[in-house]
């Protein structure tokens, strides 16, 4: 069985290699022969060699918490957030991770620096206005129980 193949290989293969004799230049190619398509030297450059993370679609968490932040705490770092979230998209359209990363961890931190600024500020104005209710009510009391007018 074995022998049958192998002779039936090479029948094969030398119908295909044989040369027509009347035209030395051209190669008699039987029915059913794999087509010939001139082919380049596979070569391979060295950047091309690592593996591409793909593509993921844009986060806005960090545009958000920007708007959040500039929108609710009146915060200068929430505007400068928003800045540094829109140049972060634009660094995600064109495939610049790093600069992407980069630029969108800083608008994180500049949008979380300005609600915990903007709450502590709120906090602060609202202990005050109590303070000095709290304050201006106590002076009002004390100064009916002294009727200094006779």
């Amino acid at each position: 069985m074995q022998h049958k193949i192998e002779d039936y290989q090479h029948r094969h293969v030398n119908n295909y290699n044989r040369m027509d004799e009347n035209n030395p230049g051209d190669v008699i190619v039987g029915i059913d022969a794999p087509p010939q398509y001139p082919q380049a030297p596979l070569t391979v450059a060295a950047s091309t060699m690592g593996v591409q993370e793909p593509t993921k679609p844009f986060a806005f968490d960090a545009l958000i918490v920007s708007v959040v932040s500039y929108v609710c705490c009146c915060s200068l770092l929430g505007f400068f957030g928003i800045i540094a979230a829109l140049l972060s998209y634009s660094d995600h359209r064109v495939n610049d991770h790093v600069s992407h990363k980069s630029k969108r961890n800083i608008a994180l931190g500049c949008s979380i620096a300005g609600i915990v600024i903007g709450l502590l500020t709120i906090i602060t104005i609202i202990a005050v206005c109590v303070s000095t209710i709290s304050a201006v009510s106590h002076v009002a009391d004390s100064g009916r129980e002294f009727n200094l007018d006779g």
